[in-house]
């Protein structure tokens, strides 16, 4: 966990140092986006392979549309609640 959070601070000090340099930052985020498309191939390469997780996924993925559909109709309605408790707020 220690080195997780290490290399975490370490980027974040690098960043600001690298500041003014706008080609090395468009770089190094290409090169992050790549590293995230690669980790995601990965993840769905084990979940192919992975035989129960494969005959569970119709179950688990109504349940995961049915919670990802009651949070975002949840935080919609919060926001049209805090709109309309909170001074500010449309009317």
């Amino acid at each position: 966990m220690f080195q997780i959070i290490g290399f975490f601070a370490s980027g974040i000090l690098v960043g600001i140092l690298l500041r003014g340099r706008g080609r090395l930052v468009r770089g190094a985020s290409h090169a992050s986006d790549l590293c995230v498309f690669f980790l995601l191939f990965v993840l769905g390469l084990s979940i192919g392979k992975n035989e129960a997780v494969m005959r569970a996924l119709p179950e688990m993925g109504l349940k995961a549309a049915a919670l990802a559909l009651g949070a975002v109709l949840g935080s919609v309605g919060l926001c049209v609640l805090l709109q309309r408790v909170l001074p500010g707020g449309a009317r």
